[in-house]
This record gives C-alpha cells, sequence and structure tokens, in this order.
C-alpha cells in the first residue's frame, strides 16, 4: 500500500483514505478493487458479514495507525465503502 496520508491544518487527504480504504476492503472480502464503488453496500452488494466488518475495522486501525472505542450502534451505522472512508476520515482528525 501507498502512503500514509497525512492531517495537515486539521485536513485529511480523503482520496489517498479512499483508495486506501478500497484495498483494505479488497483483500479483506477478496473482492477485485477494480470493482468496488464507494457507494457499495459492505453486507449487501460486497457479502461481508459482521465479523468481515469488525476485521475491516481492526485492517484499518492497523493501517492508519489509529484506534478507535466504536460502539456496536456506530458499527451497524458502517453500511458502504463510503462509510469506511469517513470512519477513517474522523479517526485521524481526531488522532
Amino acid at each position: 500500500m501507498g502512503d500514509m496520508p497525512t492531517v495537515e491544518n486539521g485536513t485529511v487527504d480523503v482520496k489517498m483514505v479512499q483508495k486506501e480504504v478500497i484495498a483494505i476492503v479488497s483483500d479483506v472480502l477478496g473482492v477485485d478493487e477494480n470493482t468496488i464503488q464507494l457507494n457499495q453496500s459492505l453486507v449487501k452488494d460486497l457479502s461481508a458479514d459482521s465479523l468481515d466488518v469488525t476485521e475491516l475495522i481492526i485492517s484499518i486501525e492497523e493501517h492508519f495507525n489509529v484506534s478507535v472505542t466504536i460502539s456496536d450502534k456506530e458499527l451497524a451505522e458502517i453500511d458502504t465503502v463510503q462509510d469506511l472512508v469517513n470512519f477513517v476520515v474522523l479517526a485521524l482528525k481526531n488522532k
């Protein structure tokens, strides 16, 4: 994977985060990253189950070197690839 996105003046390189999150989703779910769209549902479109979503969160935390406490309610609200991107951006801003 490429360079780490940096936070400068509170701004995160969202395009880089999107690219890295798609690569992680591809790796964890075994889906070709060229077919992954930001608006796709992890469960409905990419066939992830709750364990896959948890594994995605763990992989994202390790990759982006962030540690986030996430409630079951918040975890349930992560539906799309874009939701994962938003999760990372927020985690990086709060790092």
